[in-house]
């Protein structure tokens, strides 16, 4: 057959194979056997228990490591380890991390950036499990969807997907037609397996409890009892697992629906999922109501202060999560609580930065009781320290679309606009649906004086939510900005028609109408700005600056007339 003509071969489906991930050995060595503590594989490729010889070690992970070179190459252009010597290559497997992709390729996008570390975990038990889980979340990715699993010790750090029976296929196929896959060490009967999981898992439970739901997921499987399944559900739920609790909490319920250490706990879970802007989560308030009627202690108390806050009897939520002080978790609570749902002023958030640092205390991979703290620290202005806790909130778990967005606030208020639209443009990546960072990038695009982009998200945020009254505002200001001032008028109108009290809304409308030689009107706009605005708004001082040029121009006006 002859070959193919080059514009054929342009069109033709082209196929890889991997044939090998590192276990050929040289035939001149004349042995088919490998010596105990001996190193096998191509060094680049080496995962770090075959870089120590580790042979009763290897399993589907060990191929996983592999896998995950060959993606960070394709995706980087180099291998992740390199050196001029086998053994350099080797010490850099061993001890080194790989050089984030994101340094040597700046758009690989952050989900497939965090499969990529997943993958070359230093501990096989941080990695997929095997291909097959490594494709799920690929395919998740390629949908747009976020990955389940997670870096280990993250806030949200999802368990491994469960093995579909073609690992020991997939490991065969990988290392050649006449591979045989490794053997496992036969598993410790169930009752002493269990028992080791569930002493692991509670050691754990405070530094780690993703991990520690993790250990507790195996003991299930070995045979632990129902009862572990509503302690595991709780290491979820206090790992920052919201989805993943809340599911394993309705799995309680259905055998014993009226278990209200369940109700409370899946309720508890939703809220703060809630609150940690984490999608498709359910109502929260009817278990918490059922927790608070009947549940004694802390969680009984945490639940009807939660009630009586949505309420906005603050009084007697603040006496309920009171009578919880020494509980850790309740602490969390607490600053959820004053930080969201107080009544608005600086020593709420300061309080809540004090619940936040208590709930960090005690549980310091929570990436939830990080991220709130920044928050609460940015409403005070204090940036710099909001940033900081915004940068261990996402070390701690890389695709919290709200970390990103949040510190990309903080980058705002700093000047930074373009820091806070790398920023924002990360959020974006993992959560296309939020209209407030839309919103929020097409802010930093106009500080950038970019009004046309700045005005293409402002229309991305209205398309997600029409009622987005922040959005019209900001549109307008964009169009004022190109000096359309009637274009302008009309948008913040829109504003206003949801939301009659919109004070930045009547001061940009007021600006505006001066611009347009409307003095009376820009008068009463501006007047209306300052009543509706409290006596904190920071704009104050320049629409009263503002309201006293319109004042003395129609002064002015009537004096000429």
């Amino acid at each position: 057959m002859s070959d193919p003509a080059p514009e054929t071969l342009g069109r033709s489906p082209v196929g890889a194979f991997l044939a090998d991930f590192g276990l050929a050995k040289l035939a001149a060595t004349g042995s088919r056997l490998t010596r105990t503590g001996e190193a096998i594989g191509t060094p680049a490729y080496m995962s770090p228990e075959q870089a120590r010889g580790e042979v009763s070690s290897l399993s589907p992970a060990t191929d996983v490591w592999s896998l995950g070179c060959v993606l960070y190459e394709l995706l980087a252009g180099r291998p992740p380890f390199e050196g001029g010597t086998t053994a350099a290559v080797i010490g850099q497997v061993l001890v080194r991390e790989a050089r984030p992709l994101r340094a040597a390729r700046a758009d690989v996008p952050t989900p497939v950036e965090l499969l990529v570390r997943i993958c070359l975990g230093k501990r096989a038990g941080t990695r997929y499990r095997d291909a097959a889980a490594l494709r799920d979340d690929l395919d998740r990715v390629l949908r747009g969807q976020r990955p389940r699993a997670r870096l280990p010790g993250a806030g949200r750090r999802a368990a491994v997907v469960a093995l579909l029976g073609g690992a020991t296929v997939f490991a065969a196929a990988a290392a050649g037609p006449s591979a045989v896959p490794p053997s496992a060490p036969p598993p410790a009967p169930a009752s002493r397996r269990d028992e080791s999981l569930l002493v692991r898992a509670r050691e754990l439970r405070r530094f780690d409890p993703a991990e520690a739901a993790r250990l507790l997921g195996e003991a299930l499987a070995a045979g632990a009892s129902e009862e572990t399944r509503l302690e595991r559900a709780d290491c979820l739920r206090e790992g920052g697992l919201y989805r993943e609790a809340d599911a394993e909490y309705g799995g309680v319920l259905e055998r014993e629906a009226g278990r209200l250490e369940a109700r409370f706990g899946r309720g508890l879970a939703r809220w703060i999922g809630r609150q940690a802007r984490v999608a498709g989560l359910g109502d929260p308030f009817v278990d918490l109501a059922a927790a608070a009627d009947g549940l004694p202690g802390w969680r009984g108390a945490a639940a009807r202060a939660i009630l009586a806050y949505r309420c906005l009897d603050w009084d007697a939520g603040e006496r309920e999560i009171g009578s919880c002080e020494g509980v850790p978790e309740a602490r969390l609570v607490a600053g959820l609580l004053r930080h969201h749902e107080g009544r608005g002023g600086d020593e709420d958030q300061r309080r809540a930065i004090h619940d936040f640092t208590a709930a960090a205390d005690w549980a310091p991979r929570l990436a939830v009781a990080w991220l709130e703290r920044g928050h609460a620290r940015y409403l005070l202005g204090d940036h710099a320290e909001a940033i900081a806790d915004y940068d261990r909130a996402l070390h701690l778990d890389p695709l919290s679309a709200a970390a990103w967005g949040n510190r990309a606030l903080a980058r705002q208020a700093r000047h930074d606009p373009a820091g806070a639209i790398a920023d924002y443009d990360r959020a974006l990546e993992l959560e296309q649906q939020d209209p407030q960072t839309w919103n929020n990038r097409g802010n930093a695009r106009e500080a950038q004086g970019d009004h046309a982009g700045a005005i293409a998200d402002y229309d991305r945020a209205l398309g997600l939510d029409p009622r987005y009254a922040r959005a019209w505002n900001n549109r307008g200001n964009a169009r004022a900005a190109q000096g359309d001032f009637t274009g302008a008028i009309a948008l913040y109108d829109r504003a206003l028609a949801l939301d009659p009290g919109y004070a930045e809304a009547l001061a940009s409308r007021g600006v505006a109408r001066r611009r347009l030689g409307d003095l009376s009107a820009a008068v009463a706009d501006l007047e209306r700005a300052l009543v509706a605005g409290p006596a904190t708004w920071p704009h104050r001082p320049e629409v009263e600056r503002r309201l006293s040029e319109a004042r003395a121009a129609l002064a002015a006006a009537g004096d000429g007339r």
